[in-house]
């Protein structure tokens, strides 16, 4: 039971495992995005385009993963007995499986950077003082918000989530405060620690937030740039820089899945009293095939997803559209950088109190009896991502249009609102599918507020990770993951081209 860890303990545990996915999976994702935009790699658009596609896997399925390679019975042996028992071999293992989870957005936060880096200014600082002034002048001070933003992004997402640090049994603060939740041992001052690291993620959010918007907004983006790559495909740097990208791809993207394949397909027999495994095509198909066993799971998932979507959208659209893109939006962003650095369990708390306590008796039938409860949770997931599509789509919009909008002020109200929807229509699309995708995979947020006779995809995963991967388990997770490939890859073309 780790409900009553010290405070220190877990506020340092909170620190170094949020910091530690935080920096690495930056670190990589710079190296990435540096090898593919600037130096130009061989192959760094399919590599991209992959990475990409990683966006909105689950972080569970993630840890199905990794699990399934480096379990028990994988290639390399990382479980909850051996993080009990090397506590800092647990913390390693959460740091790493979430900043392989995060990699893939900080990727795309930093590739819109780089976009937004690539205009007639950048050209003409390549051609008239060269490549290596571009690097160390130019592109510093233009990729720090965005790198800032990958960084806090990585935070947040870890700092909320107790699903990989419960499966290794690191007592952060968000884990100390569920095993309270659970047990009822509540105690006030780790939910006021966890809501001030929340705070203080929010803040300096603001303060990135700021530092893009007095950015000029009237210097036109190359869209195909006329300079050339760093160096020839022959130098140094291409073959160090391709290395790097080719080495983090391997490592982070393509190890976890290549490990999910081969459990998969893995069968035991007892052959003369010991027990044998091996790959079978057989025993993959049918692991496959036992995929169905979880459809009631699978229909409450897309259940909830559908309705925490739209309910979302209706919160995310009415707010980019009454705010004002620069006198509030940098606020209502911290405070949706707030929400989603909130731990789970603190989620819950709320939730429970207004379904149990604030809500009149006559309707509390509803946090019983409908998907109220998680649905409400799940707003804190994934209304900053919505808001945060639509933002950029609100602000690209005015950039784009800025005369034309002021002599629309004379239009009617609904002819100006179908205006925009035409403009931002893809960018609605492309913040739904991703809040769909998000609210299938989450869990966290309301894990402990669900009502009775409802498991959800993500709960059952939960449950069995626990108990070492099976093939069942690892086909879900190997179709979970391929259902979500397409949208992600779909998506993140589309926050690129905002």
């Amino acid at each position: 039971m780790q409900w009553d860890v010290g405070l220190e303990r877990a506020v340092v545990h909170t620190l170094l495992v949020s910091g530690g996915s935080a920096l690495l999976a930056t670190t990589l994702a710079v190296i990435l995005s540096f090898g593919i935009y600037f130096v130009k790699i061989p192959f760094g658009r399919m590599i991209a385009a992959w990475v990409c596609s990683m966006l909105l896997i689950p972080v569970y399925v993630q840890a199905t993963a990794w699990s399934a390679g480096f379990g028990i019975q994988g290639w390399l042996r990382l479980s909850q007995v051996d993080a009990a028992k090397y506590p800092w071999w647990g913390i390693a293992s959460v740091i790493w499986i979430h900043a392989a989870a995060s990699l893939p957005a900080c990727f795309l936060i930093l590739s819109y950077g780089w976009h937004r880096a690539r205009d007639a200014t950048f050209e003409q600082a390549w051609i008239e003082f060269g490549p290596r002034h571009v690097a160390t002048r130019l592109l510093p001070s233009r990729l720090a918000p965005w790198i800032i933003s990958a960084f806090l992004w990585t935070f947040c997402m870890t700092q909320n989530d107790m699903v990989v640090t419960n499966l290794f049994q690191v007592p952060t603060l968000c884990e100390s405060v569920y095993q309270q939740v659970q047990f009822g041992k509540l105690r006030s001052v780790p939910i006021f620690a966890a809501c001030l690291v929340a705070t203080v993620l929010g803040a300096l959010s603001i303060a990135a937030v700021d530092r893009i918007l007095r950015q000029p907004t009237s210097r036109e983006v190359i869209a195909q740039a006329s300079w050339d790559p760093v160096p020839t495909r022959s130098s140094p740097l291409t073959w160090l820089a391709g290395a790097l990208v080719w080495g983090i791809f391997a490592m982070a993207i393509l190890l976890p899945w290549l490990g999910t394949l081969m459990r998969i397909g893995i069968e035991s027999r007892m052959i003369e009293g010991q027990a044998v495994r091996n790959w079978s095509l057989n025993a993959f198909l049918s692991s496959l095939g036992h995929v169905l066993d979880y459809r009631i799971e699978i229909g409450w998932s897309c259940s909830l997803a559908c309705w925490s979507t739209l309910v979302t959208m209706v919160i995310s659209v009415s707010l980019v559209t009454c705010i004002s893109m620069r006198r509030g939006s940098a606020w209502v962003i911290g405070c949706m950088v707030f929400l989603l650095a909130l731990p789970g369990p603190i989620v819950n708390l709320c939730v429970a109190w207004l379904l149990n306590t604030a809500m009149p008796s006559s309707l509390q039938y509803l946090g019983d009896q409908t998907l109220l409860g998680p649905i409400l949770a799940l707003q804190t997931r994934c209304l900053p991502v919505a808001y945060g599509i639509l933002w950029l789509a609100q602000a690209r919009f005015l950039s784009a249009h800025a005369s034309i909008l002021a002599i629309d002020k004379s239009l009617p109200l609904w002819l100006r609102g179908w205006i925009w929807f035409r403009y931002t229509r893809v960018a609605i699309a492309a913040s739904a599918l991703a809040c769909v995708l998000i609210a299938f995979g989450d869990l966290a947020s309301y894990l402990l507020v669900q009502p009775p006779g409802v498991t959800t995809v993500a709960m059952r995963m939960f449950d069995l990770l626990h108990y070492g991967i099976r093939n069942r388990e690892a086909s879900l997770a190997l179709i979970l993951s391929a259902v979500a490939v397409f949208p992600s890859w779909w998506l993140a073309r589309r926050i690129q081209s905002q």
